[in-house]
């Protein structure tokens, strides 16, 4: 996997949208502490694999609502991208969209799935976890700087758990845990399937039992069937008689009903035909006064359509009346309109002039302000040029530093190669002649004695006269080191002095801009106010007004007749109706109206007069019919009851038989029921004596096979990891301190262990730099060994504040570092100054207040 590029919006410190190109080979992110390097590792971190462990709030701008991350990288040159935001919701900041844009396919993912397409896409064989980032990632490509001592003092199970994870061995771990749970499960199976088999005896005892009293209750129920038939046909004998009786009985009962009412319906006919009789004579009076408002009507009808006349013509009027009433209140909107805006263009002018005034006296002061701006930017100019050799200057007093630290180290060899030289003359010399010489075995003699002494003087003068030119060699370095320093630290105060000017130079260009954006509004405010001055001399204003309140006038002088004639007709009118003219007509026209309907009603009532009539006649007549009719069926009734009497005592007595054929029915089915449930009952438990059997050889197998099994695996392939981790793990720390006596290893579960002398130190007993440099050697092994055992082939690593603690020569041996890894990509942040010199691509970040920029620097 390598990255190309990364966007951040509103992440942490970065507020506007911010776009880093990241190159291939060693690029370093450079800046003060705290000024933003690290979120920029969080935020690659957050793309790839969402929050994971990190809480939201952490990584959204405070203040903000959204926040997003998109990261640009290529795996087997194939290009991707991936895109995910932030979304302050309530209280909490939880992941909003997210995508990966394949080519030009943007396919949308929901959280878990996004992490498990990701893990595929970068070739992590991992399972992913919900609230977790990547294992692997977090070992063998990043590891935050918080992270990097912390597996050092980790506790023993914490970290074995972590390597599990880490080196993809974790199975045989989860397999025995698995094992466990199996083993406590099948523990208490047994216990349950023993429980539930112990009384199976006397389960089947009381099958057989229960069998034998079914059997004599299914006797008992053939005995109380056959009864009930025998009872049903009688019964059925002695309904078929009730019913031919039901058909008399049912007409005696009708005509009981039938005859009081028909005596009733005739004196109701009668009372009707006496009602009908009293409403025509009222209908004969209504006729009457009918005949007198005919006379009325006939009287007023010429006046009344006068009136009509009159106010059909007013309604055609309004329609030009309305019109008038409202043309004349335009009339006066128009003129107050066309005052209004004379007046408020004279209000106007004398505003302008006024604010025309102010805004030239704030444009000759803000001027004045100005005046130096062209001096600052030939200072910034001048500055910048001169601080172009700062890089190339700090790049030269690292090569200085090294040549020196080089040169230190030869000296150190030298000496010592004179120390061991001078060791043995005087084990030779305490020897004496005679002996066997305990370099070359030889017997030693006096002239091999002067001869080996001889060797050593002109060997030791030599190496004394390179040291001397070493030392030589040193003090020049030093010299021009010291120079080149005091070359850096005035840049570096220029830079301080260069930074200020560009910030005055920025206030003062947007002062300049405002004050050109002044000067052209003023003269925009001028042109106005001479356009108003011509406007209210020539009276050029409300124009549209004017043409508007001319037409009005020319259409209001057309409208004056249809007035007056309106006015003449309203005054006729109001006299008709004052007089009741109109009042008086309508009410006895609506007399006249009801005629046709009266007489309607009067040949309605006089018809039902005649129907009553008959219907009185008919209904006496039939009445009489039924009386005889009742007469002569009455008897039926108490026959049909002496039937019934009897069909209630075999229905009661069948009634009961049901009701003990019931019980005894209901006992039979529970007996079966209970049998049934015996049976199931009883093969469960046949079942359960088996199933524990098979549990307890299952239990067993785990316990003297199956784990022991596993335990051996993993003893086996952790040992071949640590062998190969030890020898990385020793290679990288004695890279780092090279002239150190100290050595390194881990134990069987990867404690690391510290050895000085023969004697085992405490991890918190060392140095920072000591410890940091354990650290980055356990980091860099571990980087390694997750890299091979997952099988991976990334060439990206990256390292957030590696040289956390080292001093100037672990600086130095950083490269070699950086060298023998061998990425095609390697990130780094760091405040240190010293790695620019270490890296192909520099980016420096500056955070100003709250926000953070970055700046390209030249490498």
């Amino acid at each position: 996997m390598i990255l190309k590029r990364i966007v951040l919006k509103n992440i942490r410190s970065y507020k506007e949208q911010t776009s880093i190109e990241i190159p291939p080979g060693r690029t370093l992110f450079q800046g003060d502490i705290g000024c933003g390097k690290s979120t920029i590792l969080s935020a690659i971190e957050f793309a790839l694999f969402g929050l994971g462990d990190i809480n939201g709030s952490y990584l959204l701008r405070s203040g903000e609502k959204k926040g997003s991350v998109s990261l640009k990288f290529e795996v087997k040159g194939r290009p991707y991208q991936i895109y995910r935001s932030l979304l302050k919701h309530e209280k909490n900041v939880v992941q909003d969209k997210c995508c990966i844009i394949d080519g030009d396919t943007t396919t949308n993912y929901s959280v878990g799935e996004m992490r498990s397409k990701i893990l595929e896409i970068v070739n992590i064989n991992e399972k992913p976890h919900t609230k977790s980032t990547s294992v692997i990632y977090r070992y063998a490509i990043f590891t935050p700087q918080e992270m990097m001592k912390q597996i050092l003092t980790e506790n023993q199970e914490r970290r074995v758990e972590i390597l599990r994870r880490a080196f993809g061995i974790e199975e045989y771990s989860n397999a025995k845990k698995n094992t466990d749970i199996i083993s406590t499960w099948a523990k208490g199976e047994i216990r349950v399937s023993s429980e539930i088999a112990k009384d199976i005896l006397q389960k089947r005892t009381l099958y057989n039992e229960r069998r034998i009293k079914a059997d004599n209750i299914s006797r008992h129920i053939d005995k109380i069937r056959d009864f009930i038939g025998s009872s049903d046909i009688e019964l059925k004998d002695l309904q078929e008689s009730i019913d031919d009786l039901k058909e008399k009985k049912d007409l005696v009962l009708r005509l009981e009903t039938s005859i009081p009412y028909l005596m009733k319906s005739v004196i109701k006919n009668q009372e009707a035909k006496e009602k009908e009789q009293h409403i025509l004579e009222k209908l004969e009076t209504d006729l009457q006064v009918i005949t007198e408002s005919e006379e009325v009507v006939n009287r007023l009808k010429n006046k009344y359509e006068d009136y009509l006349e009159k106010k059909e013509n007013l309604s055609k009027m309004e329609k030009s009346i309305k019109l008038y009433e409202s043309l004349d209140k335009q009339k006066t909107r128009l003129e107050q309109s066309i005052t209004n805006r004379k007046e408020y263009l004279e209000l106007q002018i004398n505003n302008d002039k006024n604010e025309i005034k102010l805004e030239e006296r704030e444009i000759k002061e803000q001027q004045d302000s100005i005046a130096n701006l062209q001096t600052l930017e030939n200072d910034e100019s001048s500055l910048a040029h001169h601080l172009k050799r700062l890089p190339s200057l700090r790049k030269s007093s690292l090569h200085i530093l090294s040549i020196i630290s080089k040169n230190e180290a030869d000296i150190e060899s030298r000496k010592k190669i004179v120390d061991d030289g001078q060791r043995e003359i005087d084990e030779i010399s305490n020897i004496g002649e005679g002996a066997s010489c305990p370099k070359c075995k030889q017997k030693l003699t006096k002239e091999h004695i002067s001869k080996v002494k001889h060797e050593f003087f002109e060997q030791r003068t030599k190496i004394e006269r390179e040291i001397n030119n070493l030392r030589n060699s040193i003090n020049m370095q030093e010299e021009k080191r010291k120079k080149v320093d005091l070359d850096i630290l005035d840049l570096e105060s220029k830079e301080d002095i260069l930074k200020n000017i560009r910030k005055d130079i920025v206030k003062l260009t947007e002062r300049r801009n405002a004050i050109e954006a002044a000067v052209k509004k003023l003269k925009d405010r001028d042109s106005k106010l001479s356009r108003n001055i011509e406007m209210l001399q020539q009276e050029r204003y409300s124009l549209e007004e004017r043409t508007e309140l001319a037409s009005l006038l020319n259409h209001l002088r057309q409208l004056i007749d249809y007035k007056q004639l309106y006015t003449n007709y309203s005054i006729i009118a109001s006299q008709y109706e004052s007089q009741g003219l109109v009042a008086q007509y309508i009410e006895n026209l609506q007399e006249v109206k009801r005629k046709p309907k009266i007489e309607s009603e009067v040949n309605k009532a006089e018809a039902s007069i005649m129907s009553l009539t008959q219907e009185i006649i008919l209904g006496k007549e039939n009445l009489i019919e039924q009386q005889n009719l009742y007469d002569k069926n009455k008897g039926v009734i108490k026959q049909l009851e002496e039937i019934q009497s009897k069909v209630r005592y075999l229905e009661s007595e069948i009634s009961k038989k049901k009701q003990i054929l019931a019980a005894a029915m209901s006992e039979l089915n529970g007996i079966r029921s209970n049998l049934e449930e015996l049976q199931d009952e009883i093969i469960k438990k046949e079942k359960h004596n088996r199933n524990e059997e098979i549990l307890r050889q299952t239990q067993n197998w785990f316990a003297k096979c199956f784990n022991p099994s596993i335990e051996d695996i993993e003893k086996y392939v952790l040992e071949n990891i640590k062998e190969e981790f030890n020898q990385l793990f020793q290679r990288w720390f004695n890279i780092l301190l090279e002239a150190g006596d100290i050595n390194v290893e881990v134990d069987e579960n990867f404690i690391p262990i510290i050895i000085q002398g023969g004697y085992v130190l405490s991890i918190d007993s060392l140095s920072g730099g000591e410890k940091t440099s354990v650290a980055f050697a356990y980091r860099l092994a571990l980087n390694t060994m997750i890299k091979k055992t997952a099988g991976m082939k990334h060439n990206l690593i990256i390292l957030d504040e590696p040289t956390d603690g080292f001093g100037k020569e672990q600086l130095i041996k950083l490269r070699q570092v950086l060298d023998e890894l061998d990425r095609a990509q390697v990130i780094m942040v760091s405040h240190e100054r010293e790695l620019e010199g270490f890296v192909d691509t520099i980016y420096r970040i500056i955070k100003e207040g709250s926000i953070s920029t970055i700046e390209s620097v030249a490498s």
